[in-house]
């Protein structure tokens, strides 16, 4: 699994290498940082080994040349991870009757392309819920139905996939119906059960809490969701192994990751405040992202990825995703403006920033803040590749931009 064992070869392009040496990152195989300087930097922290995709392929993997089509394009932008969901309503349309066709296809893709699978399992039933009889967005009414598919999904892949995210943004009602914002202490009994269910199957499997959308934006924020099922299920800080977080600042995000403009929360803030809560569990950041759109334009949503993934690691995140692979066909629509590539199939400076970055990572065996940058200045320590720098100021002889300035 790429989350024990870093990668040492090199997966870029030429083309893209000499772009990246050009732009200073310089991180081609046995290739210097651009400048030699020295910069003092805290303790090193373990972190993710490279950058992750979060995008569902529920749809993509029922299509044998979709499907090829996609693991391509994974593999184009440097993605050691794919964070995707496994439909309850599609594996189990009837109870009992179990159909893991397109999920097998995925999982051999995936495995084909040294890529893992962090299997999200969501959600609802219509055969499992007396709310609904055809939608899949209300939790069932006896959670130990959906442990028993989350046991089935374990026992079929045991071996191949490790990693089980149980639901995603649970605190948004469109996810978990009927309420605005969810329940969180029926998503708390929900993950109780599919916990032991999983590692009754799978010891070694971890269990992630789903990620909640974190700000308190219409719905309750995922700070209060949190603390309010901790509060009635404190074993879920004990049973589960990490935490997932969705670290978008608002919607739609729009500012700089370090800043708390308009109402936004510093990144580091959203770290701190969810180890408020659960201490020293490992967070995964299983979606994050700002879409090319309005306000960001596509240099700056490179700028934004790169800076928040660096520091994400510094926060020792274990695996960082990035939503998500494609932008989609509507340009006045900014939920299909967050890609990797644009409508023609085009690397964005975002996808040049997480090929070049999930490398990285790659090669490094841990990250660090760095210390003593003048004021509006930030920088983070990859041990084994380089510091890269940005905001305000100068540093060795250097200005500094928005775009990471590697040493």
């Amino acid at each position: 699994m790429h989350r024990l064992a870093r990668r040492t070869g090199c997966a870029l392009s030429s083309r893209l290498l000499a772009l990246l040496w050009i732009g200073g990152l310089g991180v081609g195989c046995d290739e210097p940082p651009e400048k030699v300087c020295t910069l003092e930097h805290g303790e090193v922290v373990n972190t993710a080994p490279g950058l992750c995709i979060a995008r569902n392929f529920s749809s993509v993997a029922a299509d044998p040349e979709a499907l090829a089509e996609a693991m391509d394009d994974m593999e184009r932008v440097g993605a050691i991870a794919l964070r995707s969901d496994v439909l309850w309503h599609l594996s189990e349309p009837e109870p009992g009757v179990w159909d893991f066709e397109r999920y097998d296809a995925l999982v051999d893709s995936l495995e084909g392309r040294d890529m893992e699978l962090i299997a999200l399992l969501v959600y609802g039933n219509p055969w499992a819920s007396s709310q609904t009889t055809d939608d899949w967005g209300y939790p069932p009414d006896d959670p130990a139905d959906f442990a028993n598919f989350a046991a089935e999904v374990a026992e079929r892949y045991m071996g191949r996939v490790s990693r089980y995210e149980i639901w995603n943004e649970p605190n948004a009602g469109r996810f978990w119906k009927p309420g605005i914002s969810g329940d969180p202490v029926a998503w708390a009994e929900l993950v109780l059960e599919a916990e032991a269910a999983i590692h009754g199957v799978d010891p070694g499997a971890e269990v992630i809490l789903g990620g909640t959308f974190f700000p308190d934006q219409i719905i309750q924020g995922g700070i209060e969701f949190l603390e309010e099922a901790v509060a009635v299920y404190p074993e879920l800080l004990t049973r589960a192994d990490s935490v997932a977080i969705h670290p978008y600042t608002l919607y739609l995000p729009h500012s700089a990751p370090e800043f708390g403009e308009d109402g936004e929360t510093p990144l580091v803030d959203i770290f701190a405040q969810t180890r408020a809560i659960t201490g020293e569990m490992p967070i995964v950041v299983s979606e994050y992202g700002w879409p090319s759109w309005g306000l960001v334009d596509m240099e700056t949503q490179g700028q934004f990825l790169e800076r928040s993934a660096l520091l994400s690691a510094t926060e020792g995140a274990t695996d960082i995703c990035w939503y998500t692979l494609w932008d989609f066909e509507d340009p006045d629509n900014p939920e299909d403006s967050f890609g990797l590539l644009d409508r023609e199939g085009e690397l964005k400076p975002s996808g040049e920033a997480f090929s070049r970055l999930s490398d990285a990572l790659g090669r490094s065996s841990g990250a660090a803040k760095i210390q003593g940058l003048p004021t509006g200045a930030y920088g983070v320590h990859l041990e084994g590749v380089g510091d890269a720098v940005w905001g305000e100021g100068e540093v060795c002889g250097e200005s500094l931009t928005g775009t990471p300035r590697w040493f």
